[in-house]
């Protein structure tokens, strides 16, 4: 057995398929849901059955305004979905249409902690033609004031007060600004009437204190995608004896779900599965919500002293199609005390429609063929594929389902109206045949997964199991467990796969656009697709790979990825994570990796969240990189990286965690395992990053630090590095190792130790690799921003311009649109140009090419200087404004001008002038002056250095009191030094007055660099600090 251990006792294990189970370095194991054996990990279940005492008190359905509370700290959700239902901005006549009676409303919160909902509403006309009341807006017996424009069908809802406390405090309704929840009360709330006769509130509202204009502790609730829609339908609910009805909006989905709008008149949507038996599945989901708990539908049973609640429940046969009902049950929830809750017993549920409900068919009750290789098993339909899956369900647990058998599709299928449950779709049934799609298209492929079951085409296949020449298009996988379009759990082969414009969408872990776990993946692709996994093990082909893949790519891809509470997990590119004796061959990846948005510390990197033991060769990243936090790990390629070999690979674009030290170009943290008790060595070579970068730097030693391109090294870490570069003039905190400019990655004859045979040079273009160097993406990591040796992203102070290829564009964003022209530089055609005015500032151009997307911060500093900053042709500083100049745009603008020489020319008097703001003399800690000051032997005279501020001035008798708050440190001719600046050949006259504060000198506050034959004859005044 396999054994690999980390240097400090933690370990990983190569168990049957190399899965990992037990605790590693990385912080994690393999995928806590995926078991090896029986005796393993199992399923992590959701429980069917839950008890509570029999003598527990019901919660009631409907929360009063009385008991409503304020909410304190509101977090607005970031991106909330659009609306589903079909609208249009085309204004609606609706003369003589009437609009009163009865409507189902439902609305969708916009606080992460709050409740959606809704109920029967009611439109009465008021006096005035075009004025309604609606009644029971956002809470029963609450009612508001509108006007509806028959001409247009435009509704208006102005501010009102429309409710009172218990303890008599006023509350109104009003429109919201939708980023900050701050109330619009001068602007109406806005709606229409739709064509279809449905009535939409476009406009984000909230309920208020009258008296409040902050969320804090004045919001009850905020709400969007508000929609009234006539009721097709009702429900009739049976509670100790008494029957109660309720109107329900209802509408077919799919040709086996049902979604029904209203149940118990809390306006959510609860779905429900139609089988072919003419019975009904409803799975367990929020039925109601109320200020006590969110309940969820399902069977209860009295037993002895207990309620069991179960779930799902399963209606009875139906004899009418306009009908569907079942027994006993109720709500279930927990309250935000933890404690069980419930609706009470219901014993009897009845929906009548006002329509026939068309339960599903299938046609297919055998499939053409032998199974065998010369005669496949032959799939032409819709109804073909749902045979095979539900008789590959039907079959008892077997690890060899269809074992060696030939299955082969003979045309495209569209399964968009139809929900299709996975072939094999849990852990006990595993397909191990083999499906060709013989280069057809699987079209709409829809799959909303119950707990405990995989997601995709195909659920488990086994070790002979062979999916291949298939693409899937337009799919919508959600799954609560292991997630791939193609299949979830594959340790077989997935070969010629393409995935394009897909959804997958997963609350547990394991999720790939293609696979969740797979051994082999070859000549697989996905494209412009969306993957999102809470949990962790998300990447944009595969969630977990084992052996081995290549010649794969996933483009304009938009990856989002989370951990769960406590346990960092890994998202990437390609795979989330690539296992032990893993391989990643010539693939690539484009796109955006955000797993900063959900505020959870991950593992991330462009191609892979994390390495373990394996090896990444001739692949590369462009687009952007997103982590949180300063517990993350974040790559341009790998996360973290344990004994990884990464060989002729690059990254481009950007990576950032702003808080995070283990962030850096290539990979963010770098450690060794070991192997049978020797340790596991790595190496990088032969590979570059071209990505712009924000990681943390605070006492970033950038003698032994390479953040720019590893993030972290741990301390004992065995690795050889040979060949890599980072691109400084993107990136640069200072690191006195791989740093190279521009025009040495892009130069015809490429960066010094890359092979030809390996990689494509050409002049004004960054190396792509042979063989994948014609795609999109390739064309896009290759386009590069061409500067001046002496400029850079912070310091831009000459034009440049940018070598765009293929499809690549570029342009600035401005006031929320993509433009040509910047606040302080403009493009024209291939050139930025720099304005002639000498403004420093920055703008901000986003690099594009498809879905794909990185950008920089151009801090633009025309420079006014003579000269051109280098060695043998340094800026000229002349008079009193040109020192005048090069304080603001170091101390003001932040400017650092990095490997940038300064001459004077001659004696410079400043006039005591306040002007003159010392050179980098601000708060920020990050910030140094880099360049090199060189006086020539020259002199600078009355200088006014004043930093000292006084509480009381002193006097002939006193001695005063400093201002110690306001008194500015690090201050001097030059506050801050970097460890590459230089200060050489100066005079301080004696004329100047100088007066400081902590850590502060005359000629340099602050030294990291180099001092040169230097000299200070003035007084220098100190009052507050160390000198």
């Amino acid at each position: 057995m396999q054994h690999l251990q980390h240097q400090t006792q933690f370990s990983w294990r190569n168990i049957a398929l190399a899965i990992f189970v037990t605790a590693t370095a990385f912080g994690a194991r393999s995928q806590a849901q995926c078991p090896i054996d029986r005796t393993g990990m199992e399923l992590e279940q959701v429980p069917a059955t839950l008890r509570m005492p029999a003598n527990a008190s019901a919660s009631k359905l409907v929360s009063e305004i009385g008991n409503a509370q304020v909410i304190n700290n509101p977090r607005l959700i970031s991106s909330p979905q659009t609306m589903q239902v079909a609208q249009t901005a085309t204004q609606q006549d609706i003369a003589g249409t009437d609009l009163t009676g009865s409507w189902v409303m439902s609305y969708e919160t916009l606080l992460q902690d709050g409740k959606s909902g809704g109920g029967e509403a009611v439109l009465k006309k008021a006096d005035n033609s075009n004025s309604y009341i609606i009644q029971n807006f956002w809470s029963t017996g609450l009612e508001v004031s509108a006007t509806i424009d028959p001409s247009t069908g435009i509704v208006t809802i102005p501010n009102q007060i429309f409710a009172t406390t218990t303890d008599g405090a006023k509350v109104d309704v009003t429109a919201i600004n939708p980023s900050t929840g701050i109330p619009l009360r001068s602007e109406p709330i806005k709606g229409k009437v739709n064509p279809d006769g449905s009535i939409a509130i476009e406009t984000w509202w909230a309920v208020y204190l009258a008296d409040k204009n902050e969320p804090n502790g004045g919001m009850f609730g905020a709400y969007y995608n508000t929609l009234l829609r006539r009721p097709n339908g009702q429900f009739s609910f049976v509670q100790h004896n008494q029957t109660s009805t309720v109107p329900v909006y209802a509408v077919q989905t799919a040709e086996n779900v049902l979604e029904v709008t209203n149940l118990l008149n809390g306006g959510l949507t609860v779905e429900m599965t139609l089988n072919r038996n003419l019975t009904a599945t409803i799975g367990f989901q929020p039925v109601i919500t109320n200020t006590n708990a969110d309940y969820n539908i399902c069977n209860a049973t009295i037993e002895g002293e207990d309620i069991k609640f179960t779930y799902p429940i399963t209606t009875a046969v139906a004899s009418n199609p306009k009908v569907i009902s079942w027994t006993n049950w109720t709500g279930y929830g927990i309250t935000s005390a933890g404690k069980p809750a419930w609706l009470g017993m219901f014993t009897e549920g009845t929906i009548t429609f006002d329509n026939d409900i068309k339960y599903p068919s299938v046609s297919t009750t055998s499939l053409k063929g032998a199974g065998t290789k010369e005669n496949p098993w032959l799939i032409s339909s819709k109804d073909d594929l749902i045979y095979l899956s539900d008789m590959v369900n039907s079959q008892p647990a077997s690890k060899n389902i269809c074992d060696g058998e030939y299955f082969k599709l003979t045309a495209d299928i569209d399964m968009s109206k139809y929900r299709f449950t996975a072939i094999s779709k849990d852990y006990d049934h595993i397909f191990n045949g083999i499906f060709d799609g013989d280069g057809h298209t699987i079209e709409g492929l829809t799959i909303v997964a119950p707990a405990n079951t995989y997601a995709g085409l195909f659920g488990r296949t086994g070790e002979q199991s062979l999916i291949t020449n298939l693409t899937i298009k337009n799919a919508s996988i959600s799954a609560q467990a292991f997630a791939g379009c193609a299949v979830a759990w594959s340790t077989g082969e997935v070969s010629n796969v393409n995935i394009h414009k897909s959804t997958v969408t997963n609350s547990s872990n394991g999720t790939g656009a293609v696979a969740n776990i797979v051994r082999k993946i070859t000549n697989c692709h996905a494209d412009s697709c969306n993957i999102t996994g809470m949990q962790g093990f998300v990447g944009g082909l595969v969630g977990q790979l084992n052996e081995s893949m290549s010649a794969c790519s996933a483009t304009n891809m938009r990856i989002v990825g989370a951990s769960a509470k406590n346990n960092p997990s890994p998202t990437g590119g390609l795979a989330g994570m690539t296992n032990f004796q893993s391989e990643m061959t010539d693939s690539y990846f484009s796109g955006t990796i955000d797993t900063a948005s959900n505020y959870t510390v991950c593992y991330t990197g462009g191609l892979a969240g994390s390495s373990q033991g394996g090896t990444m060769e001739r692949c590369f990243f462009v687009g952007t990189v997103r982590g949180y936090s300063a517990d993350s790990y974040t790559g341009g390629l790998i996360g973290y990286a344990m004994s990884a070999n990464i060989i002729d690979c690059y990254a481009n674009g950007r990576v950032d965690n702003p808080t995070g030290r283990r962030t850096g170009g290539l990979t963010g943290f770098l450690t060794n395992g070991t192997y049978e008790n020797e340790t596991v060595p790595g190496t990088i070579k032969n590979s570059y990053s071209s990505a712009a970068m924000l990681a943390e730097t605070y006492m970033y030693n950038p003698e032994t630090e390479r953040r720019e391109l590893f993030g972290i090294i741990n301390t004992d870490a065995k690795y050889t590095f040979e060949n890599c570069y980072f691109n400084k003039q993107l990136v640069n905190f200072g690191s006195t190792q791989y740093g190279v400019l521009t025009s040495d990655l892009v130069a015809a004859s490429g960066p010094e130790g890359f092979s030809p045979d390996t990689w494509i040079f050409q002049q004004g273009q960054y190396p792509r690799l042979k063989g994948i160097d014609q795609n999109q993406a390739a064309l896009y990591s290759s386009s590069a921003l061409i500067m001046h040796d002496n400029s850079s992203l912070n310091k831009l102070s000459q034009d440049a311009s940018f070598n765009a290829l293929g499809e690549t564009d570029f342009g600035y964003l401005k006031n929320g649109q993509i433009v040509k022209q910047g606040y302080y530089s403009n493009i024209d055609g291939n050139s930025i140009i720099l304005n002639s005015d000498f403004n420093i500032g920055t703008d901000t151009i986003f690099i594009v090419n498809g879905r794909a997307q990185y950008h920089y911060f151009l801090k633009v500093a025309p420079v006014p200087f003579s000269g051109e900053g280098t060695k043998d042709n340094p800026y000229l500083i002349s008079t009193a404004s040109d020192l005048v100049k090069l304080s603001e745009m170091t101390t003001a603008s932040g400017q650092t001008f990095p490997g940038v020489y300064f001459m004077m020319t001659n004696d410079i008097d400043l006039e005591y002038t306040d002007k003159f703001l010392g050179i980098m003399c601000n708060d920020k800690s990050t910030a140094a002056f880099a360049g090199i000051f060189d006086g020539n032997g020259h002199a600078v005279h009355r200088m006014k250095l004043i930093r000292t501020v006084w509480t009381t001035e002193p006097t002939e008798t006193s001695l005063g009191t400093i201002d110690t708050k306001s008194v500015k440190s690090y201050q001097g001719f030059v506050g801050r030094l970097a460890a590459e600046g230089t200060v050489r050949n100066l005079t301080l006259a004696a004329d100047c007055k100088i007066e400081l504060g902590g850590y502060s000198g005359a000629i340099v506050g602050y030294n990291f660099g180099h001092i040169e034959n230097c000299r200070n004859l003035a007084d220098v005044v100190t009052y507050h600090g160390v000198y």
